[in-house]
């Protein structure tokens, strides 16, 4: 497993690893859009290259506020911890399916059932999204195989279920 962590023998709490590479591709890439933008706008004949910087500015600040600030999912004896920009939530493991890998598009999803959940309007195509799933966290910023992470994330809810019974 990438992360090296024992699944049999798991700590009483762990935080799963960010992918630091692709952090690092995002921010040069936004950065070499910034460049361009900036380029394009000193123009003085061409004034289109302000709407570039502002969106990669925009972009490269929500990217590094969600790195180096905020996004976190966090793993503990009776649940998990998914923190994102904006806020957090906490999951029981007695409340969540079994945790399985799922890529739509360009999105890297790890999706479970959330028993709490309530479904609304948009379930129909929420559940499509997720497979079949009606809860997922986005995994853009964990390092490694989905795979792993689900692995890791399926190894704490089975001990904590095991603990229950």
């Amino acid at each position: 497993m990438s992360t090296a962590l024992d699944l049999n023998h798991l700590p009483d709490s762990y935080e799963m690893p960010k992918a630091t590479w692709r952090i690092t591709l995002i921010m040069g890439a936004a950065l070499v859009f910034f460049l361009i933008g900036f380029g394009l706008a000193s123009d003085r004949e061409r004034i289109s290259g302000w709407p570039i910087i502002l969106v990669v500015v925009v972009a490269y600040s929500g990217i590094l506020l969600a790195i180096f600030w905020r996004y976190s999912l966090t793993l503990d004896r009776d649940g998990f911890t998914s923190s994102w920009l904006f806020g957090s939530k906490r999951y029981a493991w007695r409340d969540v399916s079994e945790f399985k890998a799922r890529s739509f598009g360009r999105s890297r999803l790890i999706v479970f059932d959330d028993q709490t959940r309530v479904d609304g309007p948009l379930s129909s195509y929420r559940r499509y999204v997720r497979g079949g799933c009606n809860s997922s966290i986005t995994a853009a910023f964990i390092a490694g195989k989905l795979d792993d992470a689900c692995a890791t994330m399926n190894a704490f809810r089975a001990r904590a279920l095991r603990r229950m019974t």
